[in-house]
């Protein structure tokens, strides 16, 4: 597959991976940033557009994927434990008490997996 070279300009918006909603640049589409920028380094209203890269075992393998999802699926995604929240580039500008509540939620989903893992061997 040939490599594309695009801007963020020219794939604006885009339609979100789960219910096709619009995800569009947060500045005007003229702003000349946007013009030169890649759409994972530009600034997404209501959203994030990010390339994925596909790896060994896909059909797609070594393929590299520009996808768009919009924050309303994120939020449920998250909450159904179907995207899961590895990292945070700006941690430093949390608020301690959020920081908090991320902690004792990642705490619990990996305490709930214990948990079920044990049960399935004692359940063996």
């Amino acid at each position: 597959m040939k490599k594309m070279i695009y801007s963020a300009h020219d794939v604006s918006p885009m339609k979100c991976l789960i219910c096709g909603k619009p995800v569009k640049l947060l500045y005007d589409e003229d702003v000349d940033q946007n013009k030169k920028s890649t759409p994972p380094s530009s600034m997404w209203d209501d959203g994030v557009v990010d390339d994925i890269s596909v790896g060994y075992g896909s059909k797609y393998d070594g393929d590299i994927l520009l996808i768009a999802i919009c924050d309303d699926c994120i939020d449920k995604k998250l909450k159904d434990n179907s995207i899961i929240m590895s990292d945070n580039y700006m941690e430093s500008y949390y608020i301690e008490s959020e920081q908090n509540k991320y902690n004792k939620w990642l705490h619990d989903r990996i305490k709930k997996r214990k948990l079920e893992e044990k049960l399935k061997r004692i359940l063996k």
